[in-house]
């Protein structure tokens, strides 16, 4: 009975594990569009905006310097692979089953910020026949081992609309080094 508990208390913390899995690379990343930079941070007359990248989402926060909400609209932006494909992305706060619906736009209001993480829609997937997990999942970003993406590009499509006029950047990012955590 003892094993019995100690075994599936052990399975429950591998599920628990996985499925919260953190990142296992520390990725050197500089902007080289719209300004290159040597970090992931963009300022213009509208808009402070700085990206972090972790083996599976791209988290950024986006501050509204203008006297206007500025609308996000996720289903018009999208992730661009080091491959160049263009993949839709999601944001974290909706069902992962629910990857492929219309997203409702987000307004961030004058003069405040948003910090948002968003996956490529295709990333995401569901786990049915794994013995150490059975759920949603998100795959990585960079699927491949992490030192064949140096010197790779990869970026979003990120468009904005401020007062109805629609403000699109590409953002592209550089990847400089690899580098796997302890």
């Amino acid at each position: 009975m003892c094993k019995r508990n100690l075994l599936l208390a052990l399975t429950l913390a591998l599920m628990v594990l996985n499925g919260c899995a953190v990142s296992v690379v520390n990725w050197g990343i500089k902007m080289k569009s719209p300004v290159p930079a040597e970090t992931t941070a963009y300022s213009d007359e509208d808009i402070d905006i700085s990206f972090m990248v972790d083996d599976k989402s791209i988290n950024f926060d986006l501050k509204n310097k203008t006297p206007n909400g500025i609308k996000l609209n996720y289903d018009e932006m999208s992730y661009i692979s080091p491959g160049g494909v263009s993949l839709r992305v999601v944001s974290s706060n909706i069902r992962f089953s629910d990857r492929f619906a219309p997203q409702a736009p987000v307004v961030v209001p004058p003069g405040l910020s948003i910090s948002e993480t968003i996956i490529p829609a295709q990333n995401i997937f569901f786990r049915a026949n794994d013995m150490a997990y059975y759920g949603w999942d998100v795959g990585p970003l960079f699927p491949n081992d992490a030192k064949t993406y140096l010197g790779r590009e990869f970026g979003l499509y990120f468009p904005l609309e401020i007062k109805g006029v629609k403000k699109e950047f590409v953002f592209k990012f550089l990847i400089t080094s690899t580098e796997k955590k302890k």
